[in-house]
């Protein structure tokens, strides 16, 4: 085969390429705010449910249950049965809404919306039903803040109206597993976004410090605390840590901890277990290794879910990635010069 024509068929197969992931973020529900509600997102499907769907869903329940005492679990399942009427639950809509439910509704619509006004528009009338609702407090700052000192403030803000809601008592009891009380979540989730805000502001320290309290507080980490965590350690050479944060999580399904094995294993001048990790890593996701390489620049535009072991998933971890392994020239250099796995 000629220059001329191998050119043109690697030309068509970059295309090819691009033209796929480009399909993968516009089949996935876009936004302004990065996914939340679980570990992973889930894979696209023909009807998406709103983002909230579940979580709203348990406040409902729980709001039908009342006071209700069960004696065992399939009591409890017996009532949730019969309450159940074709999906929805009987009786819920002759219960009245109080200002605080009003409010957390609103602010489950700005949470959902992909328009920023209408998301800012939403907070705000949330806000003049409950001033506390920290949900509200939360998206007011992601939409209408002009400035990331601002939005800095703003989510400070947030997350102090609900550390007050809680109070201290409940993180003493509930330390550990916080994501599973339904009244926590806001809090979580203005804390993971501070922490965010503050990485954006260089301010690395004092994120990472919000992302280990996240973790303490919620060892199961339904957040994916983990995947912005394991990066900024890898990135500042702090090996200690991050075994300790892949010992966590033996069994996690990422991109972001199959990619970062390998350059803990080099750092660590572990280079025999580093080809070892940087084989199940390009076999897991071989999307990757582009980004790190310099074959491919991160996306401007991070899809808001992503499919796993696909390129929507290197596209979302990319930027994070590629910050931890660019800083470490060595390591660069001894990914490049190793064979190179299918799919790159």
């Amino acid at each position: 085969m000629s220059g001329e024509k191998r050119r043109a068929r690697k030309l068509k197969e970059r295309r090819d390429r691009i033209r796929l992931e480009k399909h993968e973020r516009r089949s996935q529900p876009q936004g302004f705010s990065a996914p939340e509600d679980d570990d992973v997102p889930p894979p696209r499907a023909a009807a998406i449910a709103p983002r909230f769907a579940a979580e709203r869903g348990l406040h409902d329940l729980h709001k039908v249950i009342g006071d209700r005492v069960f004696e065992s679990v399939e009591e409890a399942n017996q009532f949730i049965g019969s309450a159940m009427e074709g999906g929805r639950l009987k009786g819920l809509e002759d219960l009245p809404k109080d200002d605080r439910e009003i409010a957390r509704d609103l602010a489950y619509q700005a949470m959902e919306t992909r328009d920023r006004d209408e998301a800012e528009r939403l907070a705000r009338l949330a806000l003049s039903h409950d001033p506390e609702c920290v949900d509200a407090l939360r998206m007011l700052a992601l939409a209408g803040a002009r400035s990331t000192p601002e939005l800095i403030a703003m989510l400070r803000n947030a997350i102090q109206a609900g550390a007050r809601a809680l109070g201290p008592e409940f993180f003493e009891e509930n330390r550990g597993h916080f994501w599973s009380a339904l009244k926590s979540r806001p809090y979580m989730r203005a804390r993971f976004d501070l922490a965010e805000a503050l990485l954006k502001a260089g301010e690395t320290a004092e994120a990472a410090g919000h992302l280990e309290a996240l973790l303490e507080l919620n060892q199961g980490d339904n957040q994916g605390v983990r995947y912005t965590l394991l990066p900024l350690y890898l990135e500042a050479g702090n090996l200690e840590a991050a075994r300790k944060l892949l010992a966590a999580y033996p069994d996690d399904y990422s991109a972001v901890f199959h990619w970062c094995r390998p350059l803990e294993r080099q750092l660590a001048g572990d280079l025999a277990g580093a080809a070892k990790a940087l084989a199940e890593a390009r076999e897991f996701n071989p999307y990757v290794e582009a980004y790190l390489t310099g074959g491919k620049l991160p996306p401007r535009e991070v899809p808001d879910q992503y499919s796993p072991r696909k390129p929507s998933e290197a596209a979302c971890y990319a930027k994070a990635l590629r910050s931890c392994w660019l800083v470490h020239r060595e390591a660069v250099g001894w990914l490049r010069g190793q064979k190179r796995g299918l799919g790159i």
